[in-house]
């Protein structure tokens, strides 16, 4: 497995830490990605409008009229911290994109899959989604967590 090999640089780290301590101990997660792939957006939230509005839950998605929708649905029960897509490209697409957006992007990227990860639960829209495969992977795994995004990190 590639995370027993690769060790983030300590401004991963660090950000991400920094995020961590904003959200509540036991926050429930959700990826909703709905640019590349599409989702049944309306029909997740109303899949999962009870835990939203009972519990607190960090949101990673790659779309910003989704982020935007859900902020002002659910108030101060939503944490997220990354920009989505507002053109509907996915965040991947990169073309023309300064090379500070790049490295943004990637940070946010890496950042909110550990958070998806250290929630107590996850949800996520597209069954074929890579990404929520892998925060799935490491939440059953949680000691990858701490391995790949120590608590302790160097200057």
């Amino acid at each position: 497995m590639i995370f027993n090999h690769i060790k983030f640089s300590d401004f991963i780290i660090k950000d991400y830490h920094k995020r961590l301590a904003v959200l509540p101990k036991d926050y429930i997660s959700f990826h909703i990605r709905n640019t590349d792939y599409k989702s049944d957006f309306s029909g997740f939230i109303e899949i999962h409008k009870e835990k939203m509005l009972s519990s607190p839950f960090f949101l990673a998605s790659d779309n910003q009229n989704n982020i935007d929708t859900i902020k002002s649905e659910f108030g101060s029960n939503v944490y997220t911290f990354s920009k989505g897509s507002s053109n509907g490209f996915p965040l991947h697409f990169l073309e023309g994109k300064s090379e500070e957006y790049k490295k943004q992007n990637i940070i946010d990227n890496i950042c909110d899959l550990l958070l998806l990860a250290g929630g107590k639960e996850i949800y996520y829209s597209q069954q074929c989604s890579g990404y929520s495969k892998l925060a799935v992977y490491l939440q059953n795994n949680q000691y990858l967590l701490v391995k790949i995004a120590p608590f302790e990190s160097h200057d």
